[in-house]
């Protein structure tokens, strides 16, 4: 008999795939997605009783991996910038922004909120609650990467978007490793952050040409 516990998580997973479908797929507007995808980690984190996890987000740090951690997340950004026009950024990236509510100082406090809140929130969503102690692939790291691609249907062609699903895989698994061989999230954290943080800087950029 599947525990009431067990039946929550199952749910759980479906989380991003509501809130930006609701959020980006019909409202077209990011601030809701992301606000409708955070309440809803914070609803079910409560719901599976998982408080106790919160230590684990400043647990599991050596210097070294740490420092990896950081460069690891910055090139993200700056690969994005180096092979934009490669991968089909469009040109009126600024404008299918502004159609999502993000310009003027909304578009600088989603920055700010994006790059250092939402890092801490997703590590402890899918590599907390959701990550299972398995060296295989797991659901929580397809539907983590799964998302994604609904995010950047409008930006990117679809051999792009598997693409990204792919390395967005790989890149769930090895946070998931990582954070099971140091004992805590800090380091998937930092690299999260870091990446972030630099696609978003990387994206500002890009509409600014």
């Amino acid at each position: 008999m599947i525990s009431r516990q067990d039946q929550i998580k199952k749910i759980a997973y479906l989380v991003p795939f509501v809130a930006v479908s609701i959020g980006l797929l019909i409202a077209n507007n990011a601030w809701l997605a992301i606000i409708l995808y955070h309440l809803g980690i914070g609803v079910f984190l409560i719901l599976g009783k998982q408080g106790y996890r919160a230590r684990e987000l400043i647990m599991g740090g050596k210097l070294l991996p740490i420092l990896l951690a950081i460069i690891s997340g910055v090139a993200s950004g700056v690969i994005l910038l180096a092979f934009a026009k490669s991968i089909g950024v469009p040109n009126n990236l600024a404008a299918l922004l502004a159609q999502q509510g993000l310009q003027g100082w909304g578009w600088t406090l989603f920055i700010i909120y994006y790059s250092f809140v939402n890092p801490f929130l997703e590590e402890y969503y899918w590599r907390g609650y959701l990550a299972e102690s398995t060296k295989g692939i797991t659901l929580s790291d397809i539907c983590y990467a799964g998302y994604h691609p609904i995010v950047l249907s409008r930006y990117l062609s679809w051999p792009w978007l598997i693409l990204e699903f792919l390395i967005l895989l790989g890149v769930a698994w090895a946070w998931r490793q990582i954070a099971q061989r140091y004992g805590g999230l800090i380091i998937p954290v930092i690299t999260h952050l870091a990446a972030d943080l630099s696609l978003i800087i990387a994206i500002y950029i890009l509409i600014q040409k």
